[in-house]
């Protein structure tokens, strides 16, 4: 019992002892950390100084770093040194590296290393993290790279002068890393000379690296991305992934590297190689490279996951080598390859691929152009599903191509993209039947192709095909041939989801593009198609459905394309065409009238803009009649879909704008307009359809059923532009935007308006037009308008208001092509709304009132008193006649023109009378004009005027009275019944001025009279 008490306590006891140890143990070492922090700390500007003069004395470039800083967990249990923006230039002197990278710029660059190692000259890196940054490596046209120029050893002569005396170094620098990691780094390659590039993206690269005097030993395990390799300015590879594994030596002297056995694993195949690099020998490589195919790894090369899962038996063969002098020249390149008795199954169609073979050289030459390369094909067959594949052939002299080929293609190519890596191909169908026979000779100086035999043909029967995101062929029937250098479309027809298309025709020297050589090509095309969804069928481009959401129906288009081989294949976005359109019958969906073109040019290039189209001298028949216009579409970052467009047209009907079951149309807009306008728009980057539009210069002629108006000078400006046809076909009832509207004349048989300018605002198809020069009145009216109308809504509504108008008489009348029978300054004030789509039913439909008075006015044509005195003794006159042109002025002598009552307001006496007062207020109701107040004064007399007009059922009730001082009727006519021919009452004498002994009785006993008037207008003193 004791002794199991003794034994708990000595357990206990020794458990205390390591518990002490452990924390005694930890603490060390964060003192020892913190010690070596604060000792860092210290001394971290003296080993900054001492590591750059360790390295920077002994090479000819320059190692910099921003920041340097300790890190303990970076490497733990290691120490590690932090350099930030880590950098090589190739030289010292600033003015030489100005205008070159550096050879490395790493942004960060872990160290795990021995601190006091920092003092002396070895140095002893347990390990090196480098994250982030670039490596770039250039040759020199004299051979040199800027890696060697930077490590160059620098000599005696070359030393920097201390500042102060200091001992010569003989000391040697070591560095040894047992693990070095690189990662997200990117490393270029460029030979000056032969004009050869290469972009990696590495992404993670580990290794373990020795340097001591004159030489690297390192082992590698790289992941890294080929972002482009690039041959004589021509790409050969691009976003190619791989990994790469092996072991090298470097003499840094001569920079001779040495690979040994290696790996190098593209996709799922792998590549075993081995070789050398001899910087002395102009950059000297011997690269070989073969493939094992034990596990059908190679085989992954062209076939899908799908098809390798499938692949039943079969060998592939790869041998390679990479051989030449890099410096001043591509290297040569041989590979030999092939595959044997390959068998598979079709997972999709579960049908057999059987006794897939290939037999197949190439040699690159030692040529740089490889001009000497070939590439022979002894054999490719395969039984296949409902037919066979038979190639063989040849091609010699990759710049001057001598082509020898042979190809028999014939089966169901359902579910291929299943077994072959066809890139985004997906849904594959259908037969295709292929034969090609090509043998022939580039001749460089003649610049065209010479054949033995130029002859292809390829039949579609149901074949379909998707690449997503791009297009889609849900059935492709008929036949396309080659002969020689040209290609026919026999009765192609295509039916991509709703679209169907039929192609006739021939395309000339298209052939020329696949051998990269200069020709004009043209085709001459006849297509048709009953519906053409655009926006689906282009869906690849995104802004073609914002932009032009329609689909376009009974096509009927025979063209001529014209292009070039260049301009086809060197381009940034687009290719350069150009399209002579013949004949063109097209009905763009729900959106405008059907448009025929008759004649017109359509080029596709490129400029400094960006993507551009031209449409050239287009004559078309559109809208009833001809519209014809030149334009050009351009797209940049600064000002995309930008249109610019010169039209002239003539005869076409407005109304054809606006389909409606319902029709609203106004009578107004269903005239023709004839004319030219010159305009820019373009289609924005939200949910707007048209960022601005602009017209400029037009000149226009409308005819409708009532008048005909010529505008000059037409200047439209409008912003923002939105309409919904999903709620109304008519855009112009949905519209928003906001604008300008100016013209230098607008002239109808009816007015005549100069200077014309106003604002414009649409909500909704709510139009508000406003404008701080109301040239309706004349030159040089002041005051403020608006109209604001609903004119293609269900009920259209109208408001039309003038605030303190002021205006000359003459001038207004001018306006609106009357003679001047008054003049003088007027002011108005007018407030009208109405409904209704016609003009019968705006007028019926009108209210408000109309405000208008004027002193100091001149009544031309007649002398005012002078006629009263006459009338007075005779009493043989209208009185009418006397005061119709002052009551016609609050409604306009437009009103009332062709009218009877009109007619008898013109005299032409070459007399005048002085109205010192008038005023002529009005109320409106449901189209009826009553007055209010309405009176004029002249020297002697004054007149007023009671009752109505009609307008909306064109009659009129109207008493005018010639006034005594109290307002009482003197004389008084009425004027009643039809608008068009009123009818004149008898004069009625309620007093005479003829009687003075009977008025002054009166005026004395105070006898009272009926009083007529009682407004605003003085009787004359």
């Amino acid at each position: 019992m004791n002794s199991r008490i003794i034994k708990t306590k000595k357990q206990k006891s020794l458990f205390k002892i390591l518990l002490i140890s452990f924390f005694s143990l930890a603490a060390l070492l964060i003192l020892f950390f913190s010690v070596l922090f604060i000792i860092f700390l210290i001394n971290k500007d003296d080993i900054s100084k001492t590591f750059l003069s360790t390295i920077n004395n002994k090479i000819y470039g320059e190692i910099t770093f921003s920041d340097l800083s300790f890190t303990p967990f970076k490497h733990f249990p290691n120490a590690a040194i932090k350099f930030s923006d880590l950098s090589l230039k190739e030289s010292k002197d600033l003015i030489l590296t100005s205008n070159q990278l550096p050879v490395f710029n790493f942004e960060e660059a872990c160290v795990s290393v021995n601190i006091v190692d920092l003092f002396s000259s070895y140095i002893n890196a347990s390990a090196i993290t480098i994250e982030g940054g670039s490596l770039s490596i250039v040759v020199y046209p004299d051979s040199q790279t800027n890696l060697e120029k930077a490590l160059k050893k620098v000599t005696d002569k070359e030393k920097v002068v201390q500042e102060k005396p200091a001992e010569t170094d003989t000391s040697i620098l070591n560095l040894q890393i047992d693990k070095l990691e690189l990662i997200d780094l990117e490393l270029s390659a460029e030979n000056q000379l032969t004009k050869n590039k290469i972009q990696l993206q590495i992404n993670e690269l580990q290794s373990g690296f020795s340097y001591t005097e004159n030489q690297i030993i390192s082992s590698l395990n790289l992941e890294a991305n080929i972002d482009s390799l690039i041959k004589n300015n021509e790409l050969l590879v691009s976003d190619q992934q791989f990994n790469f594994e092996s072991k090298l030596e470097v003499d840094t002297d001569s920079i001779f590297v040495k690979l040994e056995e290696g790996s190098l694993l593209v996709g799922e195949a792998k590549f075993n190689f081995n070789g050398i690099f001899d910087s002395k020998k102009q950059g000297y490589i011997d690269l070989s490279v073969s493939g094992s195919d034990e596990e059908f790894s190679l085989f992954s090369l062209f076939l899908s996951d799908e098809g390798m899962k499938n692949l039943k038996s079969g060998d592939f063969q790869f041998e390679g080598s990479v051989k030449g002098k890099t410096f001043i020249e591509f290297p040569s390149i041989e590979v030999s390859f092939g595959l044997k008795d390959v068998n598979l199954i079709n997972p999709l169609t579960k049908r057999e691929i059987k006794n897939l073979k290939l037999k197949a050289h190439f040699n690159s030459g030692k040529l740089d152009d490889w001009s000497d390369a070939k590439l022979v094909v002894d054999t490719l067959y395969a039984d296949l599903p409902d037919g066979m594949a038979n190639l063989s052939g040849s091609v010699r002299n990759f710049k001057s191509p001598e082509i020898d080929l042979n190809l028999f293609f014939s089966a169901d190519v359902t579910g291929l993209e299943s077994v072959f890596k066809l890139g985004p191909i997906s849904d594959l169908k259908g037969k295709i039947e292929l034969t090609d026979r090509i043998k022939g000779k580039y001749l460089i100086e003649e610049k065209k192709f010479m054949s033995e035999n130029n002859t292809a043909r390829l039949s579609l029967e149901n074949f379909g095909v998707k690449i997503p995101g791009t297009i889609v062929f849900d059935k492709v029937n008929g036949v396309i041939r080659r002969e020689n250098a040209d290609i026919y479309f026999d009765s192609l027809s295509v039916i991509s989801e709703d679209t169907d298309i039929l192609i006739n025709g021939k395309v000339q020297n298209l052939a020329y593009l696949f051998f990269n050589i200069e020709k004009d090509i043209e085709g001459n095309l006849d297509i048709k198609s009953s519906v053409f969804d655009l926006p689906n069928f282009l869906a690849f481009d995104p802004s073609i459905k914002r932009d032009f959401n329609y689909r376009i129906l009974d096509v009927d288009v025979s063209v001529i394309a014209k292009t070039t081989t260049t301009k086809v294949t060197k381009f940034k976005s687009f290719p350069e065409l150009d399209f002579y359109i013949k004949k063109l019958d097209a009905t763009i969906e729900n959106f405008l009238p059907r448009l025929e073109i008759n004649s017109g040019n359509y080029k596709i290039s490129e400029s400094i803009l960006g993507f551009n189209m031209k449409f050239e001298d287009f004559k078309t028949d559109f809208m009833g009649g001809e519209f014809n216009y030149s334009a050009e579409y351009n797209t940049s970052k600064y000002l995309p879909y930008y249109i610019k467009m010169k039209a002239d047209f003539k005869k076409i009907y407005l109304s054809e704008l606006f389909p409606s079951e319902n029709d609203t149309v106004p009578e107004s807009l269903r005239g023709r307009l004839s004319g030219s306008f010159f305009t820019e728009f373009q289609f924005p980057t939200d949910s707007t359809l048209l960022k601005f539009i602009k017209l400029k210069n037009s000149d226009m002629v409308y005819e409708f059923s009532k008048d005909t108006i010529i505008t000059k000078n037409l200047s439209i400006d409008l912003n923002q532009i939105y309409f919904n046809d999903k709620i109304d076909l008519n855009p112009l009832a949905t519209l928003y935007t906001n604008g300008r509207f100016k013209a230098d004349n607008i002239l109808s048989s009816s007015f005549n308006f100069n200077d014309v300018d106003f604002d414009i605002n649409v909500t909704n198809g709510t139009y508000k037009i406003k404008s701080d020069l109301v040239r309706l009145f004349g030159e040089n009216a002041k005051g403020k308008s608006v109209l604001t109308l609903t004119p293609f809504s269900e009920r259209p509504s109208y408001h039309l208001s003038f605030n303190d108008v002021r205006f000359h008489a003459e001038k207004m009348l001018g306006a609106f092509m009357e003679d001047s029978v008054i003049s003088g300054l007027l002011h108005l004030s007018l407030n009208l709304t109405s409904t209704g789509s016609g003009w019968d039913s705006i007028v019926s439909n009108m209210s408000g009132i109309i405000n208008l008075s004027g002193e100091n006015l001149l009544l031309n044509g007649l002398d005012a008193d002078e006629v009263i005195d006459k009338f007075k003794r005779s009493q043989n006159f209208n009185l009418v006649d006397l005061g119709a042109v002052l009551l016609a002025g609050p409604v306009g002598l437009a009103v009332t023109k062709g009218t009877d009552f009109a007619r008898i307001l013109v005299f032409k006496s070459g007399k005048c009378t002085n109205i010192n007062q008038l005023v002529s207020n009005w109320n409106i109701k449901d189209g009826a004009f009553t007055i209010r107040d309405a009176a004029f004064a002249t020297n002697k007399n004054r007149i007023a005027f009671t009752g109505s007009i009609g307008f909306a059922n064109n009659d009129l009730q109207l008493t005018i009275a010639l006034l005594n001082k109290d307002g009482c009727s003197i004389f008084s006519q009425e004027v009643y019944g039809n608008l068009d021919k009123p009818t004149l009452g008898k004069v009625k004498v309620v007093g005479t001025m003829l009687a003075p002994f009977t008025n002054l009785v009166d005026e004395v006993i105070g006898k009272d009279c009926i009083v007529f008037y009682q407004g605003a207008v003085e009787h004359p003193r």
